[in-house]
């Protein structure tokens, strides 16, 4: 099921079979279809993945969520590049992910990174006294 496994394929060939392969995708996924195992054999695989929330935008009114990882056995992108996808579905606890593209097999997700937080450790004095109020 996945649009990439013609690895010679002109990029606008490759976009042309992405579209139809997705609007088929989709209409089955929305009449309760399951995809088997061999329908991800030759997907690309993402590792060190995450997902990302979007918002509404002029383009995506609803929001969107992006798939970001290290990229192997793509039929555009050199292994271990650092690909971005809008992700449409999840399959079987997050194990493969249906994007605007195609298919991918989801390896190991990014680990949380102590760099990935934002929070304010140590909050600044309420005044500027210098006192702390803690």
């Amino acid at each position: 099921m996945h649009a990439g496994t013609d690895r010679d394929a002109a990029p606008a060939t490759y976009v042309r079979r992405s579209a139809r392969d997705l609007c088929r995708d989709l209409d089955l996924l929305d009449s309760g279809w399951s995809p088997r195992y061999r329908d991800f054999a030759d997907a690309p695989l993402l590792e060190d993945w995450q997902t990302t929330a979007h918002g509404p935008s002029a383009e995506w009114p609803q929001g969107s969520t992006t798939l970001s990882g290290t990229c192997s056995e793509h039929p555009f992108f050199d292994t271990g590049s650092y690909v971005t996808t809008c992700a449409l579905a999840f399959w079987d606890d997050k194990r493969y992910a249906r994007t605007q593209t195609g298919w991918w097999r989801l390896g190991e997700p990014k680990k949380p990174s102590i760099h990935d937080h934002t929070e304010t450790v140590c909050p600044p004095p309420d005044d500027d006294s210098g006192e702390s109020t803690h």
